[in-house]
């Protein structure tokens, strides 16, 4: 199928883990450390998003923010999952003990599923862990609206988003291959 692909133009662009959670594999404690409040203000959701995606190890952030620039590529990530079926009244910005802002999850809905859809951590705040905080709150929001399951994807080469959804007990269901 690859050299198929390849002989009419396309190109491997990148290949993708897809994942899943469900409340029988445990529902991890929510984190000591972080403080979460609603995402509603779309200036501070920007000004991180435009944030997080500088050294983003998510191919679609890094392509569209090589072409289009941070800013850009925080709006299009901002307004595709305001977008999607599950709106954003579950997208939550996490802070530190003092204060300090440091990420967001955007969980959500797909057509077929609960999806956390967008974790990220400021890049001030990266290696400490937070993003399993930020997938964890996630996963108790979708778990006490009784989700069944939490269906989400990452890319191979984001070892660390993938280490952490292993952490929390997510289940790999499957690989697919982006092409271009």
């Amino acid at each position: 199928l690859l050299d198929a692909a390849e002989r009419v133009g396309g190109r491997r662009a990148v290949e993708r883990l897809n994942l899943r959670w469900l409340p029988e594999y445990g529902l991890p404690p929510r984190s000591a450390r972080l403080t979460f409040t609603p995402a509603d203000d779309d200036e501070i959701v920007l000004g991180l998003l435009s944030r997080v995606t500088e050294g983003s190890l998510d191919d679609w952030d890094r392509r569209t923010s090589a072409a289009k620039g941070a800013e850009a590529t925080a709006r299009e990530t901002l307004t595709g999952l305001a977008g999607m079926a599950g709106g954003r009244s579950r997208w939550r910005l996490a802070h530190d003990a003092s204060g300090a802002l440091v990420g967001v999850v955007m969980p959500t809905r797909n057509d077929s599923s609960a999806t956390v859809g967008y974790v990220g951590v400021d890049p001030a705040h990266r290696g400490h862990g937070y993003a399993d905080d930020l997938v964890i709150e996630a996963l108790h929001i979708f778990a006490a609206e009784g989700e069944p399951q939490v269906n989400d994807n990452t890319d191979l080469g984001n070892t660390p988003m993938a280490a952490s959804f292993a952490r929390l007990g997510y289940r790999v269901t499957g690989h697919r291959m982006v092409l271009m």
